[in-house]
């Protein structure tokens, strides 16, 4: 029997249910109305049931927000505060529209992400399959051949066939198994939340273009959800805690909690950016300017607008980088192997 709480929409189904909401409560029609409409001509099984469920629901008086929030496989934290400050401030129509623009950014990216990986993933596969290919049928072939002449064989060629008889021997079956396993115990403590998580996550960070990437995207969420929280009505240490909540990186997390405890302090957000080291110095400036004039939630839709275009190019240069960078990388492996297969003819050649 399906219930909210077993309830998992897909990216599509999620999306076309905030993009529906945003159309229809932007052009006036009552939240019930809308929610009645979209039950009555939905398609899909899981929409179908969730409009009837919030229809339901908002019939009888409770918030939008309470129902959405027995679907929690569905809808996360960050959602769910938007949409209560949405119901809070009388800017539903304006929080769906935000979150509909979110989400098909973030998937946008992720696709172009994909998108670029596909190919340096198919070459590095069909690489890698000749180059099993060579040390199971071909490097055989060319050590007997080798040992029959009984001349010492030069080190990386030795290394090359040693490395053809542990494709052959148990000790792969042992290797994979360690491997596996070790893997298995990495994902279950990253899942504990512990010390390894914010190691693990605080390591990601460092990672060039990576890091800097993960960090463009948690400063452009950052701002536009105090864009809209802010111009909503919501307090920024209030604001701040929201968007706390929502972020999954530890180290990350952790940064932005000691803001928040210096923002109850009194301190101001431009100097709890600083002491966090979260914020491009760009942004600290924009913050800045933002307090000074008193229209801070203006300058986080700009902050947002400009750290996205930056967040861009970052993505853009890391895969224009990935297609050669990933070429060269197979160039070496099978330049190496073939170097290490005909070293030997060179030196009997030279001796000769």
């Amino acid at each position: 029997m399906q219930t909210l709480e077993r309830l998992e929409l897909r990216w599509q189904e999620r999306h076309f249910f905030t993009e529906q909401m945003a159309l229809l409560l932007e052009a006036g029609i009552s939240l019930t109305k809308a929610l009645q409409l979209l039950a009555n001509y939905s398609q899909r099984r899981r929409l179908q049931f969730l409009f009837q469920e919030l229809e339901k629901s908002v019939m009888a008086g409770r918030a939008l927000s309470t129902v959405l929030a027995k679907a929690p496989k569905s809808f996360s934290h960050l959602y769910l505060a938007l949409i209560r400050v949405g119901e809070q401030s009388g800017q539903l129509p304006a929080v769906f529209h935000y979150l509909e623009s979110l989400e098909r950014t973030e998937r946008e990216r992720g696709e172009m992400i994909r998108k670029a990986l596909r190919y340096p993933l198919t070459v590095f596969i069909v690489a890698l399959g000749v180059l099993l290919f060579i040390l199971t049928a071909i490097v055989p072939t060319f050590e007997s051949i080798y040992r029959a002449s009984g001349e010492p064989l030069p080190l990386l060629t030795q290394k090359v066939i040693d490395f053809s008889h542990f494709l052959f021997s148990s000790q792969l079956l042992y290797g994979i198994t360690s491997l596996l396993i070790l893997f298995w115990g990495m994902i279950r403590l990253y899942r504990a939340q512990g010390r390894f998580r914010y190691a693990f996550d605080r390591m990601v960070l460092e990672i060039p273009f990576l890091g800097s990437i993960l960090q463009e995207g948690l400063i452009v969420r950052c701002a536009v959800v105090l864009h809209l929280m802010l111009q909503s009505g919501v307090t920024l240490v209030n604001a701040m805690k929201l968007f706390a909540n929502s972020v999954e990186n530890l180290y990350q997390k952790e940064r932005l909690e000691a803001m928040i405890v210096d923002l109850s302090a009194g301190n101001s957000l431009h100097q709890s950016a600083i002491k966090s080291g979260l914020m491009s110095d760009v942004a600290l400036t924009m913050i800045s300017i933002g307090e000074v004039s008193g229209e801070l939630e203006i300058i986080m839709g700009r902050i947002a607008d400009y750290h996205s275009a930056r967040l861009k190019g970052r993505i853009e240069g890391l895969i224009a980088l990935i297609d050669p960078l990933s070429l060269l990388l197979i160039g070496a492996l099978v330049g190496v192997m073939l170097i290490a297969l005909y070293l030997p003819l060179f030196n009997i050649g030279a001796a000769l």
